[in-house]
């Protein structure tokens, strides 16, 4: 049979009798201790942010890493000079 879009299709009957499965559903695993505890306590776990927004570079830096490390050095790349130090004869 064709619908007004042209395509054809076909109605199939009803099912005489339903096929057994091969094997029984899955029954589902048991919760942990962990997650018992949770449950009652009421925890949830978020998960950790692995970048946060830097004001002053104004871009989003890694948590934790070697990309970090170098966001820091790249942040403080000026040092104060303490108000004694034109006295001291290595300046």
């Amino acid at each position: 049979m064709k619908n007004e879009d042209g395509y054809m299709y076909v109605d199939l009957p009803e099912p005489r009798y339903n096929l057994p499965r091969e094997k029984p559903l899955p029954t589902p695993k048991p919760l942990t201790k962990w997650q018992k505890f949770a449950i009652e306590k009421g925890i949830k776990k978020t998960p950790k942010p692995k970048a946060t927004w830097d004001e002053i570079l104004q871009k989003w830096i890694p948590t934790y890493g070697y990309k970090k490390a170098a966001a820091d050095k790249e942040k403080d790349w000026v040092l104060e000079v303490p108000g004694n130090a034109a006295n001291d004869p290595i300046c």
